[in-house]
């Protein structure tokens, strides 16, 4: 029997197109087309590359951002809390202050008045009026000094401001009868004509008083005196002063009831909000964040304020001034956003580059295994030039490199052997097949 011919086969063949071309299955070049790129693009995401890139890219993500919302945030809360405590410490600093001339002002007095007491003694007022001037001009914040009979007769005072004057019904000589007297912040009422004032605004006393006796501990007047308000502003523009580049904060003092005596424009005589109030009584100094309102400013507006009060002194034990020194918000934490920004910034910085870097790596990696991919694809059994080459780019490719050359030369020798096989065979049929026919005829 003789085997069909290709020309006996073609005939089936081409109908077999054809039946499938008319029954609807046959594809499109456009279809295969489509199916092609997707199946391309599937491959190209799946590779080792894209998965070590995307596995260390999300991990380089994911620890950045995490790293850098933890460092921002303490390095944030850091300076925010050093920025509350510089206000607090200026806001201490400024109370030690007033408290030190306070106690110095009141040991003032005390000294004239044991000087004083012996003129008075020799009824020699002239000196004492000489003594209190000079003290007055020692201490520019001093208003009125004056030194007082039993009865509330002013004796002396400077300038000879009220002289002859009763004084019996002013709370300062009532109260110094009993021992040293140290008094809250009130408005001039006999001096409000007598001296200068050029500001226009009403002036603000702090009263001083020591009582004066004689030998046998008889009470023998009252020497006190009257301190501008003003020169606690002046302490707080020295202290202020050489840090108000850095600070720019504002300084508040306010009685023990809120009432503000020194302040921003048009804050005098306002009282502080609750809030602020609860916190400032505190006997132990700090800063706390709360909104607080003066005339003309925004309600809502947060302040960073630094806060304390005046101790307890035997001469002052009523005073309980507030001292705050505050600052907007926005402005005391701006250097920390600042820094959270450049954190945020450099972490992003940082990201980039470490995937840039995973890309590289990835690169590296990949390129030794793609290189045997493409050598495998060029493999002629028949030149064994062509087999994959042995490679060293690292330890895994080494080992891969060689036992897929090893696989690959066994297999072409297999390959060999049955190619020889089957020419044997071949010609050994044909041997028989020519036997056969030779028989036959």
């Amino acid at each position: 029997m003789t085997s069909p011919s290709q020309e006996q086969l073609a005939p089936s063949s081409y109908t077999y197109k054809t039946t499938a071309r008319e029954s609807g299955h046959f594809q499109a070049p456009r279809d295969r087309s489509i199916n092609s790129r997707r199946t391309s693009a599937i491959r190209t995401l799946n590779t080792l590359k894209v998965r070590l890139v995307l596995s260390f890219g999300l991990l380089i993500l994911a620890a950045t951002a995490v790293g850098t919302w933890l460092t921002s945030d303490l390095a944030m809360n850091a300076l925010r809390k050093s920025t509350g405590q510089n206000l607090q410490e200026v806001s201490v600093q400024l109370r030690d202050k007033i408290e030190l001339d306070l106690h110095e002002r009141y040991s003032d007095l005390a000294v004239a008045a044991a000087l004083s007491n012996q003129q008075l003694l020799k009824r020699q007022t002239g000196d004492i009026t000489v003594l209190l001037n000079a003290l007055a001009a020692n201490f520019s914040s001093y208003a009125w000094i004056g030194l007082t009979s039993p009865e509330g007769e002013v004796l002396a005072s400077t300038g000879n401001l009220l002289k002859g004057m009763d004084v019996s019904h002013r709370p300062w000589f009532q109260e110094a009868r009993d021992g040293p007297y140290l008094g809250d912040v009130h408005e001039a009422l006999l001096l409000e004509e007598k001296l200068n004032n050029e500001s226009g605004a009403p002036l603000r006393f702090v009263d001083v008083a020591v009582p004066l006796q004689d030998a046998n501990g008889n009470f023998n007047g009252v020497l006190g005196a009257h301190l501008y308000l003003d020169w606690v502003a002046s302490i707080g523009q020295s202290l202020l002063s050489p840090l108000q580049d850095r600070l720019q904060a504002e300084l508040i003092l306010a009685d023990k009831n809120g009432v503000v005596m020194i302040g921003p424009e048009g804050s005098v005589g306002q009282k502080l909000n609750e809030q602020i109030l609860q916190a400032a009584n505190s006997d132990i100094p700090g800063y706390v964040t709360l909104p607080m309102t003066m005339a003309g400013e925004d309600g809502t507006e947060p302040y960073l304020v630094g806060y304390s009060r005046l101790r307890d002194r035997e001469e002052y034990a009523t005073f309980n001034w507030l001292v705050l020194v505050r600052k907007p918000a926005t402005e005391a934490f701006q250097p920390a956003q600042a820094l959270r920004n450049t954190l945020i910034y450099g972490g992003a910085l940082l990201a980039l580059m470490l995937i840039a870097f995973a890309v590289f790596t990835a690169r590296r990696t990949t390129r030794p295994l793609l290189q045997m991919a493409r050598e495998a694809n060029r493999i002629d059994f028949n030149n064994p030039a062509t087999l994959i080459q042995l490679r060293d780019d690292y330890e895994e490719v080494r080992v891969l490199s060689s036992v897929l050359r090893d696989l690959l030369y066994r297999l072409a020798r297999k390959t060999q052997q049955m190619n020889d096989l089957n020419a044997s065979l071949e010609h050994r049929v044909s041997e028989r097949t020519r036997a056969l026919e030779e028989e036959l005829w």
